[in-house]
């Protein structure tokens, strides 16, 4: 997950919020706008705000563009009702219940784009990486050690 946006309390309700949420996932950040742009659903409006919040928030890293991401999340899920009553028939009262949603939508690199970035992250570690220099080979206490275990495997004495 690169970037992630929420709406809450969006006052529609999930069950067409969803219909335009299913047409989207899984899409790259320009078809999605593009689908948005064209879609004649009132979901489309709270959905393409998400999206292009979602999108802000990948600014702070210079390297990602905004054509280097998919959506890969994408939920839309039911907030509080609101209950109200209007007259019906025989003087009952009926409920109409107005019905909020939950946006939320995560971007992520596409592949392609993933491989790029780690094939760039192991140049810089490359060219950062400093030359290793020569390290001698053991100190006066672990040359000791290892003559008492050789000692040890040799006469067959347990270090007495």
């Amino acid at each position: 997950m690169i970037s992630r946006a929420s709406a809450k309390f969006v006052r529609i309700s999930p069950r067409k919020t969803r219909l335009v949420a299913d047409t989207i996932r899984g899409k790259a950040i320009d078809e999605a706008q593009a689908v948005l742009m064209h879609l004649d659903k009132r979901a489309t409006i709270f959905v393409q705000e998400v999206l292009n919040s979602a999108v802000a928030n990948t600014k702070n890293n210079p390297d990602i563009s905004a054509s280097d991401l998919y959506i890969s999340k994408i939920t839309v899920d039911g907030g509080p009702v609101f209950k109200r009553y209007r007259a019906g028939s025989m003087g009952r009262a009926m409920m109409i219940k107005h019905r909020t949603s939950h946006i939320l939508i995560e971007l992520d690199l596409t592949k392609k784009a993933m491989k790029e970035m780690e094939a760039k992250a192991q140049q810089e570690v490359k060219a950062k990486k400093p030359k290793a220099k020569a390290v001698r080979q053991g100190t006066g206490a672990k040359l000791k050690k290892k003559d008492s275990k050789v000692n040890k495997l040799t006469t067959g004495k347990r270090g007495k």
